[in-house]
């Protein structure tokens, strides 16, 4: 209903595909399902907690680190330390005292900043493999390039992390994905306006332009320099956003975002804010990546997951290769 969804090929975010049968895709429901797994890198939906291992030798200190939904995660192995937890006993004069030798097993993951967390794979929640070219990998995710190179169209999806769109009507992010095309477009700012809004007018499109002679006349002026600066900051990111169709799927009249019918407008400073829902870009404030997966909200707002380091606990023992120089206690 309403304007056909133009997706880029390098649209940045992720999509599960839906079962024949409209069912949920399959996710894992644990860190230790993905250590079993192994996939090379994989998304998170849910928020996490991990360590941080920062410093060398004795200097050496293991930090919380959280990790929100929406992350894409390496894997590296997996690694298991021995920790021991110490109890406070005394009423009066405190003493501690060792009473407990616990073992966790760590999926050993490298983030966006090449830096290696370590996830207890105890830890629940929703996660997804990333699709790996030419391996159909049970709960997979994939993004559009992955969808347009390696499977049939049409094909019916669901968006769960990246831009959403700005739709006249709800936007679900069920969609299903029907052809492609290769066009040519230009993008470009509007001036004369309450507020600079950023369009996109394919190269084939049915309009006529008129070049000005001189730019004199408003080269001064600080919507034609604040336009200036916004093709310049974010056209490339425009470019990859997703946008509406000038055509619409069906007979019913919907609400265009560019209002061309006077009567669907109370006056121009009601078009205005039609004409600005084109994009909700601006020089103070950029679109933003949502996860788009409401069953699993309580998550998504919440990093109150098990604790990666146990409560008042020495790191006692470690067994891992690549951890033999870390064989000390160490105090957190």
């Amino acid at each position: 209903m309403g304007q056909t969804l133009i997706i880029p090929y390098d649209y940045a975010g992720w999509f599960e595909v839906i079962p024949s049968d409209f069912s949920r895709a399959t996710c894992y429901t644990s860190i230790d399902a993905v250590a079993q797994a192994m996939p090379a890198s994989f998304f998170t939906r849910s928020n996490l907690k991990g360590i941080r291992v920062e410093g060398e030798d004795d200097h050496q200190k293991y930090l919380e680190r959280k990790i929100a939904a929406g992350s894409v995660l390496k894997t590296n192995g997996t690694f298991k330390a021995k920790w021991k937890t110490r109890a406070q006993t005394g009423l009066f004069k405190k003493k501690t005292k060792e009473w407990d030798m616990e073992e966790v097993t760590y999926l050993k993951c490298i983030d966006h900043d090449s830096l290696e967390i370590l996830v207890p794979i105890t830890h629940k929640g929703k996660f997804n493999a990333i699709y790996e070219k030419g391996k159909l990998t049970p709960n997979a995710v994939y993004s559009m390039k992955n969808i347009l190179d390696d499977l049939s169209l049409p094909v019916m999806v669901r968006l769960l992390f990246g831009k959403a769109p700005v739709v006249p009507c709800i936007f679900t992010g069920t969609l299903i994905l029907r052809e492609t095309a290769v066009d040519d477009a230009i993008i470009g700012s509007s001036i004369l306006n309450q507020r600079n809004v950023l369009f996109e007018i394919p190269l084939n499109a049915p309009v006529k332009v008129k070049y000005t002679s001189s730019d004199e006349h408003f080269a001064e002026t600080d919507s034609y320099r604040d336009a200036k600066k916004l093709c310049r900051k974010y056209s490339d990111l425009f470019s990859t956003m997703i946008k509406l169709s000038a055509q619409a799927d069906s007979s019913q009249k919907v609400i265009q975002h560019v209002p061309t019918d006077p009567s669907l407008m109370r006056d121009v400073d009601e078009a205005l804010r039609a004409l600005d829902l084109i994009t909700d870009i601006s020089l103070t404030s950029e679109p933003k990546d949502h996860l788009l997966d409401p069953s699993d909200s309580s998550s998504q707002g919440s990093y109150d997951q098990q604790n990666p380091i146990p409560k008042e606990a020495v790191l006692e023992a470690q067994r891992d290769s690549d951890y033999k120089s870390r064989e000390f206690q160490t105090h957190v």
